[in-house]
């Protein structure tokens, strides 16, 4: 799959509260090196969803530290 599928999947798992899955999706998205600015809001919204903001903000720091990736 490519990133932006990744995405959608991961909104996906938002949808059905499965953040379990979301997170999975997310780091195979990292063991691929295939991680876009959109993968990492999927699964922000997901914490977000679910009630997570402290892991959102993590992920948000963790994403302003990747060179390939900026808050959007």
């Amino acid at each position: 799959m490519h990133a932006h599928e990744y995405s959608k999947c991961i909104k996906a798992a938002e949808r059905y509260r499965n953040i379990d899955l979301a997170v999975k999706l997310f780091k195979e998205v990292e063991f691929k090196g295939v991680k876009i600015t959109s993968t990492y809001n999927a699964l922000m919204g997901a914490y977000m969803f679910n009630g997570l903001s402290d892991k959102c903000y993590s992920l948000f720091l963790d994403m302003k530290k990747d060179p390939t990736c900026s808050p959007s």
